[in-house]
């Protein structure tokens, strides 16, 4: 498990990754939530803010965290308030968010549990994890990008965890941009 951010301020050294094809595909799924116009979004493991900043553009208050300061610089140059810390404990009250979600953040923890149990605690409404699958796509990722990842779990795997802490799960499988293969990422979507 990653304990503090210097690995991670490592892979940020390259800066920001910019919008890929899966993000894209990620945008119109997140276009599909219906959120209150004043709703409140954190996002853990806030990364390069693309995410983020694509909420802040709608309108809604969004915090990003992450453990690296390098990733921290990337999102508030994008305009995105930020907070450094540890995803295991958030530095949030109970039920303070509309919309909590993480994307590309579980895969890095041999127990990711703890992060998905934080995740529903501070989070009053939605909660949405997305997790790469096991496709030549994310092999020829890690190869080139050798991001510090710890697990690979299956898609069933990652549904049973939070199936342990949501009775109204929804997953789809989501592709890199629209080339002809395998789903890239799994969107889950839990409602408290």
């Amino acid at each position: 498990m990653v304990k503090d951010g210097r690995e991670w301020d490592k892979f940020w050294e390259y800066g920001d990754v910019g919008i890929t094809p899966t993000r894209k595909n990620l945008f119109k799924r997140f276009e599909a939530l219906r959120l209150l116009q004043n709703a409140k979004i954190l996002d853990v493991g806030c990364g390069s803010g693309t995410l983020a900043k694509f909420w802040e553009q709608r309108g809604y208050y969004v915090i990003g965290l992450d453990i690296s300061d390098k990733s921290l610089k990337i999102s508030h140059g994008k305009g995105i308030k930020c907070v450094k810390g540890n995803a295991e404990e958030l530095p949030f009250k109970n039920d303070t968010f509309d919309l909590v979600y993480s994307d590309g953040l579980l895969e890095h923890f041999l127990d990711p549990k703890p992060i998905i149990k934080e995740i529903f605690r501070v989070s009053k409404k939605y909660v949405c994890t997305i997790v790469p699958r096991d496709t030549l796509t994310n092999l020829i990722h890690n190869l080139i990008l050798r991001p510090p990842k710890e697990y690979k779990k299956k898609d069933h795997e990652w549904i049973k965890i939070h199936e342990e802490f949501s009775n109204n799960v929804e997953c789809e499988k989501i592709r890199f941009g629209r080339l002809p293969l395998p789903p890239h990422v799994l969107f889950i979507l839990c409602e408290k």
